[in-house]
């Protein structure tokens, strides 16, 4: 409706023959919403949490001058496990990390973290969630918590401020190969996204995450039995078989978990020891801990009735991740990280692998391999895949913002312009004639602009809404 006004409202301005008030008006329509915006939803009551307090630059930067002697590369990402710091604390620490806040990363890499259990807000991707796999295949070398981590899985390194700083247990190097199921897209189902990962980088069949059931094959953990409560919940006995992480996610809200009795911690930004799942900022996978060959208790509690089909379980096998280290423990891709360029040395026992970049996807990437350029592919649905030859590989990638030579011609162009007109304004000593005809088709052509802007801005998110609501609502 909006939309249509406004057309009337410049066709009419266009029609009036006063040129005066036809600028008067145009200058109305386009500064009312302007006004409005500003200071007409000024008292307006929302309800709303400020997500930053005035100290998380502080925090941060003690954290930084904690950490200044620890040696990292680029391609080492740290992560900040529960969440306590804000979400472009990695920008201030000067340290890789999937934590992204500039609303400006690729729906797809969004999509793909989502899929392998990585929490996910707005326009932003999270650090928490995820598994003991997934981050060592990302590359994440160091975690940051307030409370003590894991020490199956967590090496206390140092006090960094307000934080425990550790080494991850479990990493890989940079580069490792897969054979060309990397190339797919991921899996909405957690588990078989990070399958199809694991079965990639190993050749082999086998399942890193382990999704449980009721029944399973003998030497995997198990849901030995599951009750509904005497409120609104359920309660599982569990049977964990060998070393194993466990796994937690659901689909339901306002939840409430305890592991043999004890309340588990789901941390969200400044809420370090909140107990409901889901939070905005920790809303996928949640460690509920590490067992081996014994059985344990998980009850899950609502503020409502919800069903017991959105609550799922996983394990992970620790011994599964240390074959897994130990089978790349003497892999070594020699990076070297230049300013707009990264290389690479990698031996392939095939010419059917890929090398595996853990690295967004742009089309501003280039690559040669052993001097023949090559077209780099899109793997696990926002990294990046280098196809191998057999033997050595010798990498050299380059990166130059797509559209980034077309803007300096077309700047460049436009500023000899301005150059000419002025010059020529000068040397003639008195402004350019430029035609009516010119001026009237210039007024048009900005007038259909500036619609056609409108009609994007205001009937584009109605159409599309209509079209969430009816075809795939």
């Amino acid at each position: 409706m909006v939309a249509i006004i406004y057309i009337i409202v410049f066709a009419l301005a266009l029609s009036l023959a006063a040129k005066q008030i036809r600028n008067t008006v145009i200058a109305v329509a386009l500064l009312f919403p302007m006004f409005f915006y500003s200071v007409g939803l000024i008292g307006v009551q929302y309800k709303a949490y400020p997500e930053h307090d005035d100290q998380y630059i502080a925090r941060t930067l003690q954290v930084q001058n904690a950490l200044a002697q620890d040696a990292h590369s680029v391609l080492e990402r740290i992560k900040n496990a529960d969440v306590q710091l804000n979400t472009n604390y990695s920008l201030l620490l000067e340290r890789s990390a999937i934590s992204n806040w500039t609303h400006m990363i690729p729906e797809s890499l969004q999509t793909s973290l989502s899929n392998m259990g990585y929490s996910t807000v707005f326009t932003r991707t999270l650090d928490s969630g995820g598994s003991v796999f997934t981050d060592a295949l990302l590359g994440i070398t160091n975690t940051l918590t307030v409370d003590t981590a894991d020490s199956n899985l967590y090496r206390f390194r140092q006090k960094a401020g307000d934080f425990n700083y550790y080494d991850n247990i479990y990493t890989l190097p940079f580069g490792i190969t897969a054979d060309k199921t990397i190339l797919n897209n991921l899996s909405y189902d957690i588990c078989a996204s990070q399958n199809a990962l694991y079965q990639s980088i190993t050749g082999t069949e086998g399942e890193i995450l382990h999704k449980l059931q009721r029944t399973a094959s003998s030497g995997q953990s198990k849901i030995i039995s599951a009750a509904t409560t005497g409120g609104n919940g359920y309660s599982y006995q569990i049977q964990i078989t060998g070393k194993e992480v466990l796994y937690f996610w659901s689909a339901s809200t306002n939840l409430n978990i305890y592991v043999n009795g004890q309340a588990v911690k789901i941390p969200s930004y400044n809420m370090p020891d909140n107990l409901k799942y889901k939070q905005n900022f920790n809303n996928k996978l949640i460690a509920l801990g590490t067992f081996e060959d014994e059985s344990i208790s998980v009850t899950v509690t609502g503020n409502n009735k919800f069903s017991s089909d959105s609550i799922n379980f996983a394990t992970l096998s620790l011994e599964k991740m240390d074959a897994l280290t130990e089978l790349f423990s003497g892999y070594n891709s020699q990076p070297v990280v230049g300013d707009a360029s990264l290389s690479m040395t990698i031996a392939a026992d095939s010419s059917d692998k890929y090398a595996f970049i853990p690295v967004c996807y742009d089309k501003g990437w280039s690559c040669t391999v052993n001097g023949e350029e090559i077209q780099i592919e899109k793997a696990a649905g926002s990294f990046m895949a280098i196809p191998l030859q057999n033997g050595a590989n010798q990498i050299e990638m380059r990166f130059l913002p797509v559209g980034l030579i077309p803007g300096i011609i077309i700047s460049a162009v436009t500023l000899l312009c301005v150059a000419g007109l002025i010059w020529l304004c000068v040397a003639r000593k008195r402004p350019v004639a430029i035609p009516a005809p010119v001026l009237t088709i210039a007024e048009y052509v900005f007038f259909a602009v500036l619609a056609a802007a409108v009609l994007l801005i205001y009937v584009m998110p109605i159409l599309y809404s209509v079209y969430q609501t009816f075809y795939k609502g």
